[in-house]
C-alpha cells in the first residue's frame, strides 16, 4: 500500500486522497469504526479518536511519518510468510480488549497509592525488577479472582521466562520454552495466558491464546518483536501439540 502521500504537503490533493484512504482502510478493520487510534504527530497511535478528529488532526498535526505499517490498524507485516504451525503474533489487541485490560491494570495498581516505596519505584526512571513485576502480577491475579475472573486468564512468572533478568541471564531457550509449554500444558480451555517478559531494560506484555495459536504482543515502545521472544513462545507452543 501506497504511504508516500504521508511525507507530502498537506495542502496537496495527495496528502488529503491519501488521508481518506487511511480513515477509509481504518474503518475497515476496526471493531468500534467510531473510535480509532489516531496516527497524527502528537498523538502517534497512543489516543482514540472519531474519524473526523482524526482527519482534523492528520491536517492540523500532520502524520506520523515513522509509521511505516498500519500495524494498530489491522494491516499484517509481510514477514516472508508463515507455516501452518507458526504462532500469529497480533500488535493490535481490539479496542473492547484494550479497554478492559486498562480497567484491571489499573485496579490492580490502586494499592501503590499508599504504599510510598512503590509509589517512588513505578515513577523513576529506574528498571523495575522481576520482583516488582510480580508483585503487581499477585494485585492483578487477587483483583481477578475478586471479580470471578480467574477462568479467563493464566499467569507465568516473569523470572523463568525472560531474557534479561538477575535470574535467568544465561537460561537456556530450550529451558524457557519448556516452562511455557509447562504452563499452557496446565491452561484451561480459551484462557488467556499473561507473561510479562524482559529482552533487556523493557518491559513487554505477552498474552498467550493457544486455543487460537495467538500471541498478543504488547510494547509501549513500539519496537519490532524480539526475535528470543518470538523464538521460545514458538517453540513452546510446538512443544505442545506435537
Amino acid at each position: 500500500m501506497d504511504k508516500t502521500w504521508m511525507s507530502k504537503d498537506r495542502m496537496s490533493k495527495e496528502y488529503e486522497d491519501g488521508v481518506e484512504q487511511f480513515i477509509v482502510f481504518a474503518i475497515s478493520h476496526a471493531s468500534n469504526p467510531k473510535l480509532i487510534k489516531c496516527p497524527c504527530q502528537v498523538c502517534g497511535n497512543l489516543m482514540f479518536e472519531t474519524p473526523k478528529g482524526i482527519r482534523d488532526h492528520m491536517f492540523i498535526r500532520g502524520a506520523d511519518r515513522s509509521y511505516k505499517i498500519w500495524s494498530w490498524h489491522g494491516e499484517v507485516a509481510d514477514i516472508g510468510g508463515t507455516t501452518s504451525r507458526e504462532v500469529n503474533f497480533d500488535q493490535s489487541p481490539k479496542y473492547e480488549e484494550v479497554q478492559e485490560t486498562l480497567q484491571m491494570v489499573n485496579a490492580a495498581y490502586d494499592p501503590c497509592t499508599a504504599n510510598h516505596d512503590s509509589f517512588t519505584c513505578l515513577t523513576s526512571m529506574l528498571e523495575l525488577t522481576v520482583s516488582c513485576i510480580i508483585l503487581y502480577m499477585r494485585q492483578l491475579y487477587d483483583h481477578m479472582k475478586a471479580e470471578g475472573l480467574l477462568q479467563m486468564f493464566g499467569f507465568i512468572n516473569p523470572a523463568i521466562v525472560s531474557l534479561a533478568g538477575n535470574l535467568n541471564n544465561q537460561r537456556k531457550r530450550d529451558e524457557r520454552s519448556r516452562n511455557i509449554a509447562d504452563r499452557l500444558v496446565k491452561a484451561k480451555k480459551n484462557q488467556l495466558i499473561i507473561m510479562p517478559y524482559n529482552p533487556a531494560f523493557h518491559w513487554i506484555l505477552i498474552v498467550i491464546d493457544f486455543s487460537s495459536m495467538t500471541v498478543y504482543y504488547l510494547d509501549p515502545l513500539r519496537n519490532d518483536i524480539y526475535e528470543d521472544v518470538r523464538v521460545v513462545v514458538d517453540k513452546s507452543c510446538l512443544a505442545v501439540l506435537l
